[in-house]
Formats: structure tokens, sequence, C-alpha cells
């Protein structure tokens, strides 16, 4: 939280000058164009902000290396629901690609696997 706290104290001032320089000029939009622009530029911040907040309550009660997975594995996500859900064939480099995602995922599931079992016989 206190990293996108630093980051909004960065940034805002940029935008302020922003909002303020152009309108000058007569180049902006916000305040002067329509009505809509006005609210969803607000809006905007807000609904980009809110997924980040949830994201950071999430990152504190997982471990590192689950985020590390979840960053690796995320934007190959839609490469697995196009080729899983609409069965399309593969091309060589993406066979490729598809297996040394299956080995992250079964290095990154045996090893929290092991962890768990070990922390089990410790508390036990």
């Amino acid at each position: 939280m206190i990293g996108l706290t630093v980051e909004t104290l960065l940034l805002a001032p940029f935008a302020a000058l922003y909002l303020l320089y152009f309108p000058a000029y007569g180049a902006a939009t916000f305040l002067v164009g329509l009505p809509d622009y006005n609210i969803l530029l607000p809006l905007s911040g807000v609904i980009t902000a809110v997924p980040l907040l949830f994201f950071i309550a999430a990152a504190q009660r997982l471990q590192l290396a689950t985020i590390g997975f979840f960053t690796v594995y995320h934007p190959q996500s839609p490469f697995y629901s196009c080729y899983c859900g609409i069965c399309r064939t593969f091309f060589s480099p993406s066979v490729d690609q598809f297996f040394i995602n299956l080995d992250r995922l079964a290095i990154y599931s045996v090893d929290a696997i092991l962890k768990h079992r070990q922390i089990r016989l410790s508390s036990a």
C-alpha cells in the first residue's frame, strides 16, 4: 500500500500540470468537451486502482514464489484456453512453449507439495 501511495504522490503533480496546461492552449477535452468524458476520466483511475488494491491485498497473503508463478502463467492463459477450449492445431513453437510451461507448473507444484508436507510434519 505504501508503494501505491508513493507512486500516486509522485505522479499527481504531473497529472495536475497536464490538466492545467492543455486547457490553457485549447487542446484539452477534460471539462471542455462532452460531459461523458468528464465522468469517464476520473472513473478510469478508480477502475484501474480497484483491481490493484485487490492484488496488493492478495499479494500480502501469498508466497513470493506463487506470485512469480502467476506472473509467468497469466500471459499464457489465453493460449491454454484457446487451444484446450477450441481445440486448434499446434504450431511447432507453440508446442515447445506449451511443454515448457507445463514443466514449470510441475516443478512448482511438486515444490509446493513438498513444502506443505514438511511444514505439516514439523508442526506435528
